[in-house]
């Protein structure tokens, strides 16, 4: 079974991955980052920008591209479980069970007749009707900007919902014409709503989701759907691929010199990601000969950078140092231990 393709998506995946253990560095130490892309901007492009919508472009073309595959919605659903789920339950399990008795202040009796070692498992899979508990008991309680054992997973419910939304899709994926214009017209509604209806809406936060406003939820939600709009297209063509990849770069400065990047950037960043992911560099495509770290890096860099914090108080740039490898070994050793085995599984359901 091939689990790592001949393109460029791995790469993508873990440059951003790594990206957010650098940005996440200095966030955990409380001190402020220079973003240079920013300053370069003028605020209208982001690390944080880049990172995220990043992650939410490739999830929408990639896994769209899964559901037109799927013979079932169980087909679908089983697959979407089996590629989130299974390393993050063993993460979490390893973590509050293995880990954290290690580091935490309390004694073990106390550390394990607490309710929150297993409230902080259950709400890690963002089940909201269980009480927020995102650390555990005498765990990271004295680093410097608070005791979460896993910022990053906030954005587990995201993908949850929009893989969900995608199931009435489903009905219509082998229908060519009708996809194509329900993807045009979701992709132009969204972006009407975002500029012309949304701001009304700025501060008024999504229902269960802590604090997460309309604005942004919605924000991630169209560069999905244009990440979606995209498998409209066939992208084999290197050349043609290559090409387009220029003409959006370039784009892409004029409208950042011009002040107008914000409403282009739903279409030329996407661009940008599926011309360069679809597209093969063999002597890069060698890094990922031994597996795929970049599910691993997500899951586990966040709370071994609060580790390395709670042990030894490095400065940023140490911790960067110590936690991108030890993450890249943790990382492989889920893709190998844990991923590559249930991944292996997605043909038993049909």
């Amino acid at each position: 079974m091939k689990l790592v393709h001949n393109n460029n998506f791995e790469l993508i995946r873990f440059s951003l991955a790594t990206l957010v253990i650098v940005l996440h560095s200095f966030d955990l130490l409380g001190f402020h980052y220079t973003d240079y892309l920013s300053i370069v901007t003028h605020g209208q492009i982001t690390l944080p920008y880049i990172i995220i919508r990043g992650f939410v472009i490739m999830s929408g073309y990639l896994v769209l591209k899964s559901l037109i595959r799927s013979t079932s919605i169980k087909q679908y659903l089983w697959r979407r479980f089996l590629r989130i789920y299974p390393p993050l339950l063993v993460a979490l399990l390893l973590w509050s069970f293995v880990i954290g008795p290690f580091l935490t202040t309390l004694s073990l009796e106390d550390y394990f007749a607490h309710s929150d070692v297993w409230r902080h498992v259950v709400y890690s899979f963002r089940i909201f009707m269980v009480k927020r508990t995102e650390c555990l008991p005498g765990v990271f309680s004295n680093n410097p900007t608070g005791c979460a054992v896993n910022g990053s997973l906030w954005t587990i419910w995201v993908e949850e919902f929009l893989y969900i939304l995608l199931i009435g899709l489903f009905f219509i994926r082998k229908k060519k014409k009708l996809l194509n214009l329900s993807l045009v017209v979701i992709a132009l509604s969204l972006f009407l709503f975002n500029t012309f209806i949304l701001p009304g809406f700025k501060d008024v936060p999504v229902p269960l989701s802590k604090g997460i406003g309309y604005d942004y939820f919605m924000n991630l939600f169209l560069y999905f759907f244009s990440g979606c709009l995209l498998t409209l297209f066939s992208w084999k063509n290197m050349k043609l691929n290559r090409i387009l990849l220029a003409i959006s770069l370039a784009a892409t400065v004029l409208t950042c010199c011009l002040g107008i990047y914000e409403p282009f950037g739903y279409v030329l960043y996407p661009v940008i990601m599926v011309t360069f992911g679809s597209d093969c560099i063999p002597a890069l495509l060698k890094m990922f000969r031994f597996g795929n770290p970049s599910y691993g890096l997500y899951i586990y860099a966040y709370p071994i950078q609060q580790m390395l914090i709670q042990l030894y108080a490095p400065s940023p740039w140490q911790l960067v140092l110590m936690s991108v490898p030890l993450s890249l070994i943790v990382g492989y050793a889920s893709w190998h231990l844990i991923e590559v085995p249930f991944l292996s599984l997605k043909e038993r359901v049909k």
